[in-house]
């Protein structure tokens, strides 16, 4: 019995869907957008309040149609993370359960299913979901919110520190 090792690619269905979308027209993709959101409410065109110019800043971005949810953007990135299949099931699974504006409302007591389950892949989860972007999503509260958007973008630890100390000073 001999063993042999292969190399093969096969495309999944969220890879057929991006290629067929990048290979259509303007045309094209604005009647597809049109058909997608007609058919699920749940998508939204947003365009943006001033009128788009070649020297505006939403130029670059006019043509990219914004049709997805957070909790899809989330999707994609965690399908796309090297890890445990059983943290990206609960990372994904922790993302349905953000609030609209991305925070976990509830925490991960009220989330797990059994108050004694093993704590360990719910925080895993929640460090990988934590790590998508846009930064600070998942984050419990506004502090940690902040902490997370800091960490991001490599703010020291002491700058992280005295800024979140000092923070009720400039909530009210």
């Amino acid at each position: 019995m001999a063993l042999r090792q292969q190399q093969r690619f096969s495309l999944t269905p969220f890879l057929r869907q991006s290629l067929t979308i990048l290979q259509m027209s303007s045309v094209e993709l604005i009647q597809h957008i049109e058909a997608e959101t007609s058919c699920n409410p749940v998508l939204k065109t947003v365009l943006p309040e001033h009128p788009i110019t070649e020297r505006s800043p939403y130029h670059a971005m006019a043509t990219v149609a914004h049709t997805g949810t957070l909790v899809e953007h989330l999707v994609k990135q965690l399908s796309l993370m090297r890890t445990d299949e059983k943290i990206r099931q609960l990372a994904i699974y922790l993302a349905y359960t953000l609030i609209d504006d991305g925070y976990l409302e509830d925490g991960l007591d009220a989330i797990s299913p059994n108050p004694l389950a093993d704590r360990l892949p719910f925080n895993d989860a929640l460090v990988l979901l934590q790590s998508c972007e846009p930064s600070g999503v998942g984050a419990r509260d506004l502090t940690e919110r902040l902490d997370l958007q800091m960490v991001s973008r490599g703010i020291s630890d002491e700058a992280r520190k005295t800024i979140l100390e000092n923070l009720a000073a400039f909530v009210d």
